[in-house]
């Protein structure tokens, strides 16, 4: 697999954060833990996040937005329980802070 099991220490819950290297591995994942059939809103593919760099941008007619830069992973939440084979399988990550969703 393309991503490393963080620790189960952590006491998670629903829903669980998931963060692997790439959507293909993400899949693999989620296939290999046995839920490849989940759909939203079971499962919410949120793919790449962002957070913002602190620079505020501005174009010709003075309109300013904020910067956001990508931050590393592909990322998706189960919102259901999971048995402890599935969680020990899966990229389960902490939720994620101060991110932001980009929608096109």
């Amino acid at each position: 697999m393309a991503f490393a099991v963080p620790s189960l220490s952590v006491a998670y819950r629903p829903p669980y954060y998931l963060c692997a290297v790439s959507e293909e591995a993400l899949w693999e994942g989620l296939e290999t833990a046995g839920l490849s059939d989940l759909q939203f809103p079971q499962l919410d593919v949120m793919g790449s996040l962002f957070v913002p760099t602190g620079l505020i941008l501005s174009d010709e007619q003075d309109r300013r937005v904020p910067h956001f830069r990508p931050i590393q992973g592909f990322y998706a939440a189960i919102h259901q329980e999971l048995t402890d084979a599935q969680r020990s399988v899966l990229p389960i990550v902490p939720r994620p802070a101060a991110i932001v969703r980009v929608c096109a």
